[in-house]
């Protein structure tokens, strides 16, 4: 399964990225979220890692596999029978204004039952997580 969504963000890039890699604030911003907390650093860096809990699913360790700092970060999760990659994508726009892209692609044998029974919820939550992202960093 593969879903992502994109914002128009009325906030220059370094606003968006700084509201992005701020994870341990998301549940602030979105109801997709009930915590998120850092198991290995304490930013997002090459191998940090943090423990995520969202509503109806049981909390998952994901682990920062990619960064291109001030643009884009990946991370990645798993589970018996599947790996989840989530990533954030920050792009400048017009003067003073961005996009930012959330992701969300699952590999594995028992990726397409989670998909099919779980992908209307993820696709609910990727966008959630992005409404909340851009309502933020417009706001700073």
């Amino acid at each position: 399964m593969h879903f992502e969504t994109t914002v128009a963000v009325d906030a220059p890039v370094d606003a968006v990225w700084r509201v992005v890699v701020d994870v341990v604030h998301w549940p602030e911003l979105t109801d997709s979220m009930r915590r998120v907390e850092w198991v290995r650093g304490d930013s997002i860096a090459l191998g940090n890692a943090a423990r995520v809990t969202q509503p109806w699913m049981p909390p998952n360790v994901w682990t920062v596999t990619a960064v291109a700092t001030g643009e884009s970060f990946s991370w990645q999760s798993g589970s018996p029978g599947v790996r989840t990659v989530a990533t954030h994508v920050v792009r400048p726009g017009d003067p003073g204004r961005s996009t930012l892209t959330v992701g969300l692609e699952q590999f594995g044998p028992l990726a397409p039952l989670v998909g099919l029974v779980m992908g209307s919820r993820i696709r609910r939550f990727v966008r959630m997580e992005a409404a909340g992202l851009k309502q933020r960093a417009e706001r700073a």
